[in-house]
This record gives C-alpha cells, sequence and structure tokens, in this order.
C-alpha cells in the first residue's frame, strides 16, 4: 500500500492520551495514532463475525475506543441509505435494491453494537461517558 507523509499539530490534551494509550500498551506512539485513525475512517469488513469485532474491542486502547464511538457511515453510504429508505416508502424497491438496503441496515446495526460495546469498555476503564450519552451522539 502506498503512503503519504502528513504533519499535524495536535493539541496537548489528545497527545497526552495517545502517549499515555501506547505507553500503557507498550507501543510506538505513530503506530497507535495510526491505528486509531484507521479504526475511525475504516468500516469492518461485512463478512466479519460480530463476536470477533466484540471480543476485539477489550485489546482497544481508549483512543480507539472512542474512534469505534464516533464511526459512522461513509458520507455516501449514509445517502444511500437515506435515498433508498425514501424510495422504499414511496414505492417497492427493486430485489437489488432490496439486498442495498438491508446490508445498508445491517452495516449500521452492527455498528450501533460496536459503538454500545466500546462505550461499555470504555465505562468499565473508569472513563466517564456520560457526557457523550447525554448528547444523545
Amino acid at each position: 500500500m502506498a503512503q503519504k507523509s502528513v504533519t499535524i499539530q495536535l493539541p496537548d490534551e489528545l497527545y497526552e492520551r495517545v502517549q499515555e494509550a501506547a505507553e500503557a500498551a507498550n507501543r510506538p506512539f505513530e503506530t497507535v495514532l495510526l491505528e486509531s485513525i484507521d479504526t475511525l475512517f475504516s468500516q469492518p469488513e461485512p463478512t466479519a463475525d460480530i463476536q470477533d469485532l466484540l471480543h476485539q474491542l477489550q485489546d482497544y486502547s481508549e483512543p480507539q475506543l472512542w474512534a469505534v464511538v464516533y464511526r459512522r457511515l461513509p458520507w455516501t453510504q449514509s445517502l444511500r441509505l437515506r435515498e433508498l429508505n425514501l424510495k422504499n416508502k414511496q414505492t417497492t424497491l427493486s430485489e437489488i435494491e432490496q439486498d442495498e438496503l438491508n446490508s445498508l441496515i445491517e452495516q449500521v446495526d452492527r455498528d450501533m453494537l460496536l459503538r454500545s460495546e466500546a462505550l461499555l469498555q470504555l465505562q468499565q476503564r473508569g472513563v466517564n461517558v456520560d457526557t457523550y450519552l447525554k448528547r444523545g451522539a
């Protein structure tokens, strides 16, 4: 895979959280940061076993768990989900469209389950998740 080099300025608080996670896991700072970004923007494979995904969360650092909490469908998929839902209310979907809608709904459901487990993991580690829950994000 090709790689790009990026230089960014991190807020002190974020830098310290990633540094703490890296030290706790005895891993390089850059590795933890890269994995956290990847966790935020990548979607699990649709064929991945949900139990395996839930189990993997136990090994995630706090920043990685927060990345799971804040991960959402990519914009194009979210838009397509809305389009298919609207069309489904107005008319009958083709079989291909219905399969696509079902797949997107399954992905949203799986993400919600992973998000809930990530929040539980954070809470069990003593992290206050009340602010997130009160916001209804």
